[in-house]
């Protein structure tokens, strides 16, 4: 009777792991082949009245910021002024030129306000 117990136990244990194995194999297979769950936001099959969620707020961001073409960057944002001492202080310190506070106190004051 013990000898049936402890084959019934082994038994149940081997079907338990089996069962385990098979559904963590399956999963995943599932999640790789549905890009473990992440989406570009695009939509590749045209079938959507709507455009996917992705293009729809790059279109409103670039007309709210009034773009007519070109993604909205923090030069568009900063203005001309700002875009220009930050360039020329990032050319500088690639130079290895020194470069102290009161040299990013003006691109400091012009993007903060």
């Amino acid at each position: 009777m013990w000898l049936a117990l402890a084959w019934l136990a082994g038994g149940l244990l081997v079907a338990f792991l089996a069962t385990s194995a098979w559904v963590l194999w399956r999963t995943t297979k599932a999640l790789e082949s549905n890009g473990f769950g992440l989406t570009n936001g695009h939509t590749t099959d045209g079938r959507q009245k709507q455009p996917p969620l992705t293009d729809w707020m790059i279109s409103t961001i670039d007309q709210t910021a009034g773009l007519k073409k070109g993604p909205l960057t923090f030069g568009d944002l900063w203005g001309k002024d700002a875009t220009e001492i930050y360039r020329d202080l990032k050319r500088r310190q690639a130079a290895k030129e020194r470069l102290t506070n009161k040299d990013w106190r003006r691109f400091k004051h012009l993007t903060s306000t």
